[in-house]
């Protein structure tokens, strides 16, 4: 038995709420998570995401912040590195390169992701980290 093809894939489950309300039109998309809540352009939604946070490096799952970009995620074997693609520009994060693994979740240095997306912006207020993008 096959199911239905997805028109658009995305696994996790923040990752797919930011993709659905984009692809419905949402321009503009303001996620603040903590340890026990997110709220999605102020509305509070009954899923969050581990954020890491280490020394001054905070560090977010690949997939969110691919959805909060429209970009592509995918493992690039040969580099053993995340690679993030929106059209023909591909970046890759390895660990040497902001790239951490933390139980089969790849997560990326904010800092260093928003090097190669600027329209990323973000603040950190104690727990608390607010990613801003606009569309």
């Amino acid at each position: 038995h096959v199911g239905l093809k997805p028109d658009i894939e995305v696994q996790s489950e923040a990752a797919q709420l930011i993709t659905a309300l984009q692809t419905a039109g949402m321009k503009n998309t303001r996620l603040i998570v903590d340890k026990n809540s997110l709220s999605i352009n102020g509305v509070d939604v009954l899923d969050t995401f581990k954020v890491i946070h280490e020394a001054d490096k905070i560090y977010v799952p690949a997939r969110v912040l691919a959805a909060l970009t429209q970009s592509k995620v995918s493992w690039n074997a040969v580099q053993k590195a995340v690679e993030i693609s929106a059209g023909t520009a591909k970046v890759l994060f390895a660990p040497t390169t902001g790239l951490k693994l933390d139980k089969g979740v790849s997560y990326i240095e904010l800092s260093l992701f928003k090097k190669s997306y600027p329209q990323l912006q973000w603040t950190k207020d104690g727990d608390k980290i607010a990613l801003n993008i606009k569309g």
